[in-house]
Formats: structure tokens, C-alpha cells, sequence
């Protein structure tokens, strides 16, 4: 998945007000919180994680563990706090729907049908 610069900055400007959803702890990646993620992800599109606090190139393990195992993008970690982003399938089921919806005729007159106008002729 790639995004283009603008679209990044502009996710990492919603996350900011969001709160971290999945905290990671001293057991690191386990199954049961990559499910979890996963069902956060599938909730909300963007979310933040907080990691462990360990070393750097441990959380960059985690942060390319997640990324492979979900197909989220990490768009930015701020020290403990990571922040995902993952298009959810919701809005890809209704992009498909509105795709197979044949487009109506526009309700109201057609407008290349109305007669022509003649002009007021009252004397004041």
C-alpha cells in the first residue's frame, strides 16, 4: 500500500487527538494481540498502539511485524506511541456497491423540453 505524502499527513493529523486502542506488553507480539489489532483495524481504520518500552530496532521488529501480518502501514511512531493505518474493508464493500448501482435519471423536468418563454407585454 502506498500513500502519497499529503494523504499521510493529513491521517496523522486525525490520529492525533485518538488515544492508543492496543497497549503491547512485556511479552511482545502475541497472537492473541495481533487479533486484537486486527479487529481494531477492521473498527477503525487509523488507530494508535502504544508498544514496550524496549529497544529501538525491538519495536521497529514489532512495527514490521504488524505491518506484514495485517496489511497496515505504520505512518509514524513518536517514542512508545505507533500510528496504523489500514483502509477498512467496510468502505471497500461500499465503493463495490456503489459500482454495480446503475446511475438514475435525475428527478424533475428536462429542461430542453420547456417551452419558450414570451415576454411580459403589460404597460405600467
Amino acid at each position: 500500500m502506498s500513500l502519497t505524502n499529503h494523504t499521510k499527513q493529513a491521517l496523522i493529523a486525525e490520529a492525533h487527538t485518538l488515544h492508543p486502542i492496543v497497549i503491547i506488553g512485556n511479552e511482545g507480539l502475541t497472537r492473541a494481540v495481533l487479533l486484537e489489532i486486527d479487529r481494531a483495524l477492521y473498527d477503525h481504520p487509523l488507530i494508535k498502539i502504544r508498544l514496550p518500552s524496549s529497544e529501538k530496532s525491538e519495536k521497529l521488529e514489532i512495527i514490521q511485524a504488524i505491518s506484514q501480518e495485517l496489511r497496515a502501514e505504520c505512518l509514524k511512531m513518536i517514542g512508545h506511541i505507533c500510528i496504523f493505518f489500514r483502509p477498512s474493508d467496510k468502505d471497500k464493500k461500499k465503493k463495490e456497491k456503489a459500482a454495480k448501482k446503475p446511475i438514475k435519471a435525475t428527478k424533475g423536468r428536462d429542461r430542453s423540453k420547456t417551452p419558450n418563454k414570451t415576454k411580459n407585454t403589460r404597460a405600467f
